[in-house]
């Protein structure tokens, strides 16, 4: 068997999967699901070169390849549906599906265990660009003690329509902060309010 990069033996069926996916190095950059090392994980899956995440947000560029293995696909050539569609004027691919009761493990800055529960979420597409979509999601943390004991946090993140090659008619994550119009702010407060995420409603500025 073939060690990955944390000194980890491989399988040969897990192998078999990473070649037929053309990871690169083989299986260096294979994991354990969860098991990424102090650096985190690299992605290897639709890229040449393997490349290390940075922002330590690399959950939705997972892929399972068996038996709690997974690798990672490069957020360039990442698409969250599974099959390319053709887009007519007045046609969208279905939202991504649902997160909630994922659980992300990775680590901090400083190295220490970094893990969260989407506990609820709201998927919708913009306002003023239907091809779009913001992610609103409520995060319980793990704080060392287990969920229940853990705090809460908020996330805003978006999806694309990308238009390029393997992402081209497809919802591709978003890699880096949303930027946003005041309607698509306004929505996203609105949306905030109706799901009650928001700890004091009178501090939220009229839009």
């Amino acid at each position: 068997m073939n060690m990955n990069e944390c000194g980890l033996e491989v399988p040969s069926e897990i192998e078999a999967e990473a070649v037929r996916l053309r990871c690169a190095k083989g299986v260096k950059y294979v994991y354990r699901d969860g098991a990424y090392g102090r650096k985190g994980p690299a992605a290897s899956i639709g890229c040449l070169k393997a490349s290390r995440f940075r922002s330590g947000d690399h959950d939705p560029f997972k892929v399972d390849l068996g038996d709690g293995w997974v690798a990672f696909r490069s957020p360039s050539v990442l698409a969250v549906t599974a099959e390319p569609v053709q887009l007519l004027d007045q046609e969208l691919p279905p939202l991504p599906v649902s997160r909630i009761g994922k659980i992300t493990r990775r680590r901090k800055i400083d190295g220490t265990p970094l893990v969260f529960r989407v506990d609820d979420q709201e998927l919708f597409v913009a306002p003023s660009n239907r091809r779009k979509a913001y992610l609103l999601q409520k995060i319980r943390m793990d704080d060392g003690e287990g969920f229940e004991k853990g705090h809460w946090e908020y996330r805003i993140a978006y999806y694309m329509i990308g238009h390029k090659d393997r992402v081209k008619g497809r919802w591709a994550f978003g890699q880096f902060a949303p930027i946003m119009t005041p309607e698509n702010l306004a929505a996203i407060v609105q949306r905030l309010q109706q799901k009650g995420w928001l700890v004091d409603r009178s501090t939220v500025c009229s839009l």
